[in-house]
This record gives structure tokens, sequence and C-alpha cells, in this order.
């Protein structure tokens, strides 16, 4: 027989069996959201590790290409010049970095007044006897406006990105073809290298215009949490256009080194444009539909 003292004892370890249940699903939900949420970060972190893995990988397969030539030379030549273009594209490179940042902080700024603008005028329909059709309407006319300023002050942006992407091409350009052979004496001291990498400079020099173009665009389409065309483009113009074109110009025209980077050229001029057109025609609305969506989707 249970007395009325077990039973209380019994009671209080189930309440306690009970708190410490509840107590451990509280700290289970705080683990868990380490495990949440991957959709949205995975769709806009894949496409932009395609884009940037396709690019140099490609790269490498031009150096690749280049020991199939059978001479030595050729292969130090190939080397110098890979070496002299991975130099040169750390400043565009790092160009593109800001360039995302700053698009991206312009459509995040959209966020920031649309919820400030929707708290606002909750509270006013809280606090103030109007009706609740008219604060929304508020609400929606201000929301509007803020909308208009965010795509204003990114496209503001874009604008002066074009800017200095295409005065960052020129300059680059300018350097490789005055510092040819300064910069080729940098890999090497073989004077035959030298002379014949500093021939073929100028057309690594004349590919910096489309490629500043492309960092651009791209950088401007990453800020925009558009990687996915950036992936694919990316895989279209490296391995349907540049390889091929390369391969054909290097082997079957016998151009050497120089096929190589006129048909890395190609592929560059097809990402300038195609990019280019999918920023000059951006859906604003899309985009800033989109980020609050994801946003939203982190939050629950």
């Amino acid at each position: 027989m249970t007395t009325e003292s077990d039973n209380l004892v019994a009671n209080s370890y189930g309440s306690i069996a009970a708190s410490q249940s509840k107590e451990y699903g509280r700290v289970q939900r705080q683990a868990l959201p380490i495990f949440q949420h991957w959709k949205p970060m995975m769709e806009l972190a894949w496409p932009g590790l395609v884009m940037i893995e396709s690019e140099y990988l490609s790269f490498e397969i031009l150096t690749i290409f280049s020991t199939y030539l059978g001479n030595e030379t050729e292969i130090a030549i190939q080397t110098v010049l890979a070496s002299v273009g991975t130099l040169i594209y750390q400043d565009v490179f790092a160009m593109g970095c800001v360039i995302s940042t700053r698009v991206a902080q312009h459509i995040g700024s959209y966020y920031h007044e649309y919820t400030a603008a929707n708290t606002q005028f909750q509270a006013q329909s809280q606090s103030q006897s109007q009706s609740q059709s008219q604060s929304q309407f508020q609400a929606h006319a201000h929301n509007q406006e803020e909308e208009k300023l965010a795509k204003q002050n990114a496209i503001k942006c874009i604008k002066a990105c074009y800017i200095l992407g295409l005065t960052t091409g020129v300059i680059n350009c300018s350097i490789l073809i005055i510092c040819a052979k300064p910069l080729a004496r940098l890999f090497t001291k073989d004077q035959v290298v030298i002379e014949t990498a500093a021939l073929i400079m100028p057309v690594i020099a004349l590919n910096q215009l489309p490629n500043s173009c492309h960092v651009t665009n791209a950088s401007i389409l990453r800020g925009q949490g558009r990687q996915r065309i950036c992936g694919i483009l990316n895989l279209v113009a490296y391995y349907c256009l540049s390889l091929p074109l390369s391969h054909f110009f290097t082997f079957s025209l016998g151009w050497g080194i120089k096929g190589l980077w006129i048909g890395c050229s190609f592929g560059l001029s097809f990402l300038a444009v195609s990019e280019m057109w999918y920023v000059v025609t951006t859906d604003w609305n899309y985009v800033l539909d989109s980020f609050i969506e994801r946003l939203h989707a982190e939050h629950q």
C-alpha cells in the first residue's frame, strides 16, 4: 500500500522529471537552429562556389594544355603569363568584393526601413483612434517610398561600380603593356622566356578590359543574391567557349601559347556582355522580395 507521503514523493519526482524534460527540450531547441535554414545559404553558396572554382580551374587547364606542346620553353612562358595574370587579377578581385558588399548594403537598407515603417505604423494604429485600414495604407505607401529609395541608391551604386571597373581595367591593361618585361622578370631570368612572354603580354592586357567588366557584373549579381546566373554563365563561357577555342587555336591552327589566351578572350567577352544584360534588365521588385523572403525564412 502506498501512503500519502509516498504519493507526494512520487508526484514530486514526476514534476521534477517533467520540468527536466521541458528544460531538455528548451536546450535542444536552442541547439537545433545550427541545423536549420541551410537551404537559403546553400542556394547562395553553391553557385558562388561554382562561379569562382570554374574560373580558376579553367586557367589551370590552360597550363595543362601548354604541357602538350612538347617544349619546356613554352611551358615556362605559360607559367610566367599565368602568374602575371593572377597577380594583376588581385586588385580586380578586391574591387569585386567591395562592389558586392556595397550593392548588398543598399538592398539590405530596404529591409531596415521596411521593418521600421511597419513597426512605426503598428504603434500608431494602437495608440491612436484612426482606423486600421488607414494605418495599413500609410504603411504601404511608406514602404513603397523606401523601396523606391533603395532601388535608386542601388542603381547609383551600380553606375559608380561600372566607372570603377572600367578605370581598373584600363589601368591594368596599361600596366601590362608598359611593364611587360619587368613583370616577366619577376618570375624568370631566362631571356628567351622573358622576350616571348613580353610579346604575348598585350593579349593578356587586352583581356583585362572584358575581365574587369565581367568582375563588375558578377559582383553586382552576387550582391543581388543572383549567383546562380553567374555560375551557369561561367560554365558556358569557360567550358563551352574558352577551352575549346583555346585548344583549337593552339593545336589546330598552331598559334602556340598565344592561342591559349586568345581563346580565353572569347569567353571573357561573352561573360562581360551576357552578365551586363542581366544587370541592366534587373527586376528590382524580384530582388528585394527575394531578399525579404530569405530573411523571413531565417527568422521563423
